[in-house]
């Protein structure tokens, strides 16, 4: 049987496992978030900080989609919860980790004896884990 590039691609990502694919759904969202970004900056003229939240809506946005039908293939039928209650999960994961991440930036810069870099890279590992822990409840399976 001949294969499409889509399904051909899908059998890729499959092979990665969930965690290869929040990491390359997440890779994604990233150049989604930046590509608007930069749009709004350099072509519609708009100030940094008010093109930083809508690029990040953007991405945001993707990645429920991308991680519900991607990272967690939803789209076979599998979901315990509907889109309803995965997309308050979602939003609540990200509230969350908006709320949280200041405080483990400052734990941090506090063990790193202030190091900006050393801090902001380990927050941005311990956010990657938690939200991922946190998505895997989100977008639980039937039966798991």
């Amino acid at each position: 049987m001949k294969k499409n590039l889509v399904s051909a691609g899908l059998e890729v990502v499959d092979g990665v496992g969930t965690f290869g694919r929040y990491l390359l759904t997440g890779g994604v969202l990233f150049l989604i978030d930046l590509a608007v970004f930069l749009a709004l900056v350099r072509r519609g003229g708009l100030e940094p900080a008010l093109a930083q939240p809508i690029g990040r809506a953007t991405g945001a946005i993707a990645g429920f989609f991308g991680h519900r039908y991607i990272t967690f293939f939803q789209n076979r039928g599998n979901a315990r919860h509907g889109i309803a209650v995965q997309g308050g999960g979602y939003l609540a994961v990200g509230v969350a980790m908006l709320l949280i991440t200041p405080f483990v930036l400052l734990f941090f810069l506090h063990i790193s004896g202030g190091d900006l870099v050393v801090a902001k890279v380990l927050t941005e590992i311990f956010a990657v884990i938690a939200v991922y822990v946190s998505l895997r409840f989100v977008f639980a399976a039937k039966g798991a």
